[in-house]
């Protein structure tokens, strides 16, 4: 993780019960929201202490000033340069202080009683990580994440995307893949030991690639409808864009051969090189194959990279004392999340004019577009089968 230029000032207290990191470049306009409904929401000290950190990555639009002078009980660490979305959001993790950490993007909002509820989830001591319930900020009535799912196809996706957020409202906490990183609380202990994100995936699925991380440590995911956070998101990078692409691809390679358990890759194997012929397809009638295919020489140009990490996923559960929390088989290809995926990004075009750059809030809930006919992939099953009722 990326050192902090000087310690918080409060860091002879108790540590906090959550520490709250907001990583920012260039996002003031977003704070000046997301940090006026942590104060208005903020919960009874005598109850939950908190501290919030925003992490500025080399901002040019004076948030630290700004800060300073507007909410002078925000701890800012600051970068002197420019490290995108991992690097703003280890260092705002490598001096949180708190039991449990919550990570929120700057263009989010928190709502009345969104941290008491998830608190209460690390009570178990197998619980790694608490996803809350995120809505569409201009449409609370829709979901945008309801924690992150992970398909034997070696695709990621968000739970429930664009599905009514009253689908949920009376449902009680289930076992999900992960949290989606735009507002997902960790247990401060195991992130710091973690690493936080790895940055050598630079954008897409960091979240994912952590969440597996916490299940081979031995740790599952609680998602808890009951917390609640307003996300604007989605309009940080240009979908448009060759080198999006291109990314995204390499990251999906990556994660599905460094992170899935052998039992997954043997069961998803045919399914994943289905997809990847059914997107390659695609791209040839709009002019991403070279993206796609730039993307997966990148990943296999090093495959003991992958392999070195695969080692490392395996050595965690050992580290920790712990089984990895990897038994369970999710679907092969979840068709639901990903017809209501195709409804939302269409919905929501390409538009990037609101963002004065790509690293002013974070991309992690937002995973890409797919194929309108990969959902008619053979023997595809809907749901995730760790997607349980927590026991008793």
């Amino acid at each position: 993780m990326e050192e902090a230029a000087s310690p918080p000032s409060s860091s002879a207290s108790a540590p906090p019960d959550c520490s709250v990191v907001i990583p920012t470049y260039n996002g003031r306009v977003w704070l000046e929201r997301l940090l006026a409904s942590i104060r208005r929401h903020r919960p009874d000290p005598q109850r939950v202490t908190l501290e919030v950190i925003v992490a500025d990555d080399a901002s040019t639009d004076g948030t630290a000033s700004w800060l300073a002078a507007v909410y002078p009980e925000v701890t800012v660490v600051r970068n002197p340069v420019n490290q995108g979305f991992c690097g703003a959001a280890n260092l705002g993790l490598s001096v949180a202080r708190g039991r449990v950490v919550q990570l929120l993007n700057n263009d989010t909002e928190v709502t009345e009683g969104w941290i008491e509820r998830a608190l209460i989830h690390f009570n178990d001591p197998d619980v790694g990580a608490v996803a809350p319930l995120v809505v569409l900020m201009a449409r609370p009535d829709l979901i945008d994440a309801a924690g992150d799912g992970y398909s034997l196809a070696g695709l990621p996706y968000n739970r429930l995307s664009h599905h009514p957020s009253a689908s949920v409202a009376d449902r009680g906490p289930v076992e999900v893949f992960g949290a989606s990183a735009s507002a997902a609380f960790y247990l401060g202990e195991l992130i710091r030991d973690l690493g936080g994100f790895n940055r050598a995936y630079g954008s897409y699925y960091e979240d994912v690639e952590l969440a597996f991380r916490i299940r081979w440590a031995g740790y599952r995911c609680v998602f808890e409808p009951s917390c609640r956070v307003k996300h604007h998101g989605h309009a940080s990078y240009d979908h448009r864009k060759p080198q999006l692409h291109r990314r995204v691809a390499r990251n999906g390679e990556r994660l599905f051969w460094s992170c899935a358990p052998r039992s997954w890759i043997a069961a998803g194997l045919a399914v994943r090189l289905a997809y990847l012929g059914l997107n390659m397809a695609r791209g040839l009638s709009n002019g991403r194959a070279w993206s796609i295919l730039g993307g997966l020489v990148d990943a296999w140009s090093d495959p003991g990279l992958m392999w070195r990490r695969r080692r490392e996923n395996l050595e965690l559960a050992a580290r920790w004392g712990r089984s990895p929390r990897l038994e369970a088989w999710p679907a092969l290809f979840p068709i639901r999340e990903v017809r209501a995926m195709r409804r939302h990004l269409q919905h929501r075009g390409t538009t990037t004019t609101a963002f004065p750059s790509p690293h002013t809030v974070s991309h992690a809930s937002a995973k890409p577009s797919l194929p309108a006919h990969a959902a008619t992939v053979a023997g595809c099953l809907d749901g995730v089968s760790t997607n349980r009722p927590l026991r008793p």
